[in-house]
């Protein structure tokens, strides 16, 4: 409770903030500051020898306080003083100076004053002059039908979020932020739960820098193959881009040197997801049941990278390191070793040992370069050498250590394979006209029989969220059998290690063109990716696949009726698409038109409705269905900070854990979510739910 009325005094406090500012005036620099609670106010600075007394201000009836002070062409520092003994830097002066963080402007030769430094206001209020705080609230109220076979309009438990950044400015070379979080809760109503949701340290020196950071989305590599960053998330029918650092905690540094650049980086991954939700839901084959589990944890992945560039010979030469190092230790008091360890407990004749630790360990080493001409060309390439492998490296009872064996080192490989990657492409702009031509190819050598695959990712009928279909291929869906399952990981509940089916021989590409355009008052586009893939499993237990995938997204977009209505049209074709939940690949078409019409008077609707064909084989029986999605909302905003949607259907927009303005990927995780509660629904069935649901929702939304 003390938490929740701390966070309420910090927002009504962010309302009540000052603002201070300056401009050219007939007679020199007029000064102003916002504060209709002070009861005197000041300028005081090296043109006046610091006096407070010399400069007065005088309060307008909208609590706002000016003086204009006649100042000839030359660089000065200044503050406001408030109340006669508050001495406050300026807070829309983001140039702070000396030991005493004095604003400084500099006057022209024209009188125009000017600043330099970071170009952002620096506080917003009283409390300090370098703090500025932002945020916003969000309330959502919701009625629904035909959820879960619920056929009455029934009201749902409201969710209130309340997202609260501290951004402080020490000066142009160092600045931070931390921004706290306050929501409701699952259980009591008068539950609330609050976190440090995200936060970032950055010092900026000559020529290198430092930044530590907390979920926040803030690193990416440049390389063609994006290593690092570039995350699109699934639903979204148009890129994403976002960058790494969701869900991870670490710091990263860069450094120049002339041409030559580099950043380093060391994170540790507590969430594998980057939607950031605190809780999984976890499928318990034999009590055929899902429950809720905690995300975080400390036995994330560990990922190491460094990047560097030189610019020589008209070219961008770069290379690229990356590594994903995971550590769990596993008690065998209760549960069953793998063949690999008995094997080797008969080797060395260690009986004592009753804990190992299971590493894993992914690298990527690629190596680039980007041509850029003056006419708008860039022509790019990269190779990379990958590898994956994963052994016992550790035993709790191996060395002597006086008179009691201790932790030790030990060798015990399980599975590893390598392979290779490599992306070459040009782009092309002209104007408002670019196009893009890319090759992408991947070849995975595979593993041996007997060897496995270890991850803490379950199979899709445990968990529909996994990213192992990229590694194992269409009979991964058919295939529901561990070689080994390890429980209660590092003594944590429900977290468990999986040995899988060893990984198959992987060979494939994709050839993607994009081209974009804006033309008669439209934006016009198109994107195709074609690709081929070949899986091969060596021991013959899994059926081999090739699939030639395939995806084809047109796009236009403009404006009618005097720019009142706005809209955008976007097609998206998809072949030989995998999904855990299907009975084979399959075919899907979709259609969005989405946009806003102006009604006025501050009002205006947004729609958004999706079509989606469905086509695949079942025997010898071809199937076909298809949904109907809309989305409606009226939205009243009397000011950009403000807004009220009244909704009806499935939300495409998803809010929770993203940006204020979230992202479309809500029909995605309603789906999702479906699959997370019924494990033996397939991905039609999901669809043919989210087709009948009905959904009433009043959201709101304050951003300060």
């Amino acid at each position: 409770m003390k938490t929740a009325l701390v966070s309420v005094a910090m927002v009504l406090l962010a309302f009540s903030c000052t603002y201070g500012g300056m401009a050219k005036a007939p007679d020199g620099i007029e000064f102003s500051y916002t504060d209709p609670a002070a009861a005197s106010l000041s300028v005081a600075g090296s043109f006046n020898n610091w006096d407070s007394n010399a400069n007065p201000m005088t309060k307008g009836d909208d609590g706002v306080w000016t003086v204009v002070i006649p100042l000839e062409p030359g660089t000065y520092e200044y503050k406001f003083v408030v109340n006669g003994s508050d001495w406050i830097a300026d807070p829309d002066n983001p140039t702070l100076v000396g030991d005493y963080g004095n604003s400084e402007i500099t006057v022209g030769d024209d009188g125009e004053p000017t600043t330099t430094g970071l170009a952002a206001v620096i506080s917003n209020t009283p409390v300090h002059s370098r703090v500025l705080i932002t945020g916003w609230l969000r309330a959502t109220y919701a009625t629904r039908k035909s959820v879960l076979g619920d056929t009455r309009y029934r009201g749902v438990r409201p969710m209130h979020e309340s997202y609260i950044s501290f951004n402080p400015t020490i000066g142009s070379d160092v600045r931070g932020s931390a921004t706290v979080r306050l929501d409701t809760g699952t259980g009591d109503i008068r539950e609330i739960t609050a976190d440090l949701y995200s936060a970032w340290l950055k010092y900026r020196g000559p020529g290198f820098g430092v930044t530590g950071y907390h979920n926040e989305e803030i690193l990416e590599f440049d390389d063609p193959l994006k290593v690092v960053g570039y995350i699109n998330l699934p639903g979204s029918i148009k890129r994403d881009d976002i960058e790494y650092g969701r869900g991870t905690q670490g710091f990263f540094g860069d450094f120049e040197f002339g041409k030559f650049e580099a950043i380093a980086f060391i994170a540790d991954t507590h969430d594998g997801s980057i939607y950031n939700s605190p809780h999984r839901f976890h499928y318990d084959s034999l009590a055929t049941a899902c429950d809720t589990v905690l995300r975080y944890d400390n036995i994330g992945t560990d990922n190491i990278g460094v990047r560097a560039k030189y610019e020589v010979v008209g070219a961008r030469w770069g290379v690229s390191f990356l590594t994903e190092r995971n550590g769990w230790w596993i008690g065998f008091d209760e549960q069953e070793e793998s063949e690999a360890l008995k094997k080797y407990r008969t080797q060395t004749k260690d009986t004592l040992s009753n804990w190992f630790e299971m590493a894993t360990d992914t690298r990527f080493i690629g190596a680039d370069v980007l041509y850029e001409s003056d006419s708008g060309l860039s022509l790019y390439g990269e190779y990379a050498w990958t590898s994956y492998d994963a052994a016992w490296d550790a035993g709790n009872q191996v060395r002597k250590h006086g008179d009691v064996f201790v932790d030790g080192k030990i060798d015990v490989p399980v599975g590893d394979t390598q392979g290779n990657r490599y992306r070459l492409g040009c782009d092309y702009t002209r104007g408002v006209h670019t196009l893009k031509l890319a090759y992408e190819g991947r070849k995975l050598d595979g593993m041996d029989p007997g060897e496995v695959f270890v991850t803490s990712d379950g199979l899709p009928f445990e968990d529909p969220d996994t990213p192992l279909m990229d590694y194992y291929g269409p009979s991964l869906a058919a295939y529901t059998t561990y070689e080994n399952v390890y429980t209660n990981v590092q003594n944590i509940e429900f977290f468990n290690i999986y040995e899988q089916h060893g990984l198959p021989e992987f060979k494939g590409g994709i050839g993607e063109v994009y081209f974009s355009t804006t033309a008669w008052g439209l934006d016009l586009g198109v994107e195709l990716d074609i690709g081929k893939a070949e899986y091969n499993y060596r021991d013959g237990n899994l059926d081999d696949a090739d699939l030639s995938p395939m995806r084809i997204l047109p796009w236009i977009g403009g404006d009618l009726l005097g720019e009142r209505l706005t809209y955008n049209l976007l097609y998206e074709a998809t072949r030989d698409n995998l999904h855990q939940r299907m009975p084979s690949a399959f075919d899907r078409d979709e259609f969005h038109v989405k946009g806003d019409f102006d009604i006025g008077r501050d009002w205006s609707l947004y729609y958004n409705v999706r079509w989606a064909g469905y086509d695949w084989t079942e025997g010898d029986s071809n199937k076909s269905k298809s949904f109907v999605n809309p989305h409606f909302a009226f939205v009243w905003s009397p000011i950009d900070l403000v807004e009220l949607r009244f909704g009806y259907g499935v939300n495409p927009i998803y809010y929770r854990d993203t940006p204020v303005e979230g992202r479309e990927i809500g029909r995605e995780r309603w789906v999702t979510s479906r699959t997370w509660l019924d494990p033996a629904i397939t991905l039609v069935g999901a669809e043919e739910e989210m087709d009948n649901i009905r959904i009433l929702t009043l959201m709101g939304v304050i951003a300060f």
